[in-house]
């Protein structure tokens, strides 16, 4: 409600204390004054407004001027009417030029010497721009006396920086040889680490899983129409063995057969050994059979 703000305790609202104020947005803080007649000061109080002036404090000091206007140490704003000026310190005094002008003694001027960067009066240079130098006493821009000096601002007939010292000056803030060869040193090492890789990878000797099965020469065996996995027979010196057919991993091209008796004895090493083995374990099982046989006819 205009002529109201929200109390400390946030449930009721009291008339606004501050004069002139329309709307407050606290204690003794005035958002909008009554009308045009008045405006905000930085201490947030309404106040009659200061001559060109864009900010002021309750007791109508200003502290910052319209553009156009300069503020004075009384904080008062005055008009800047010196020429191509943007900030004056005195109603006569410039400190701040337009762009494209230049101050001198609190004056904006042009500078119309060719090659001058900087001027003491319109038509005279005190500092010209490289590869220019000043001509005498008149305050003229002319090239270098020497083809191969740089600057020469002061005095055009005397070179007081050549162009062969600025090349020096910046070979020596490049990126020195040494670095280069480092860079270079580095690049060859980790080549030469990649295709190292690379060749010990495909020039190696895999180790490959292979599968090996036994051929099976028993005709009876052949013509069974058993398709399943089985013991395959192996005849030595008409002794059974049997081999079963598991995968045999080969590595450095030697292969551990996996021999089996018929009493599923493993036996490893050479088949003509383990066969002999099998042979006298027969022969001495056929010796006990002959000799069950003689007590059984002695019985009867």
């Amino acid at each position: 409600m205009s002529g109201y703000q929200l109390s400390s305790d946030g449930f009721s609202c009291t008339p606004c204390q501050v004069a002139n104020c329309k709307r407050c947005s606290g204690d003794n803080q005035c958002a909008e004054c009554v009308s045009s007649s008045f405006v905000l000061s930085t201490d947030l109080n309404c106040i009659t407004p200061v001559p060109n002036c864009a900010k002021a404090t309750g007791n109508r000091v200003c502290v910052g001027c319209n553009p156009g206007y300069q503020l004075t140490a009384e904080g008062q704003c005055m008009e800047c009417n010196l020429p191509n000026c943007r900030e004056c310190s005195t109603p006569t005094t410039c400190s701040i030029c337009n762009a494209n002008y230049l101050l001198l003694s609190g004056k904006c001027i042009t500078c119309n010497v060719d090659h001058c960067l900087k001027c003491s009066d319109t038509d005279k240079c005190k500092d010209c721009s490289d590869g220019y130098g000043l001509v005498g006493t008149t305050g003229k821009c002319g090239p270098c006396a020497d083809p191969k000096c740089w600057q020469c601002a002061l005095n055009a007939s005397e070179c007081t920086l050549s162009r062969a010292e600025i090349e020096t000056v910046k070979e020596q803030k490049g990126i020195p040889w040494w670095v280069w060869l480092i860079v270079a040193i580095g690049a060859a090492a980790l080549l030469g680490i990649i295709l190292f890789i690379v060749l010990w990878c495909c020039l190696r000797k895999p180790i490959v899983p292979v599968t090996v099965y036994e051929e099976d020469n028993y005709e009876s065996e052949k013509d069974s129409g058993d398709d399943q996995t089985r013991d395959l027979a192996l005849d030595f010196n008409n002794r059974s063995f049997f081999a079963r057919p598991p995968p045999i991993l080969i590595m450095n091209d030697y292969v551990q057969p996996r021999i089996y008796t018929q009493d599923a004895t493993q036996v490893h090493g050479d088949m003509t050994s383990a066969a002999a083995d099998s042979e006298m374990d027969s022969v001495s099982g056929d010796e006990d059979d002959e000799g069950d046989m003689l007590l059984e006819d002695i019985n009867v």
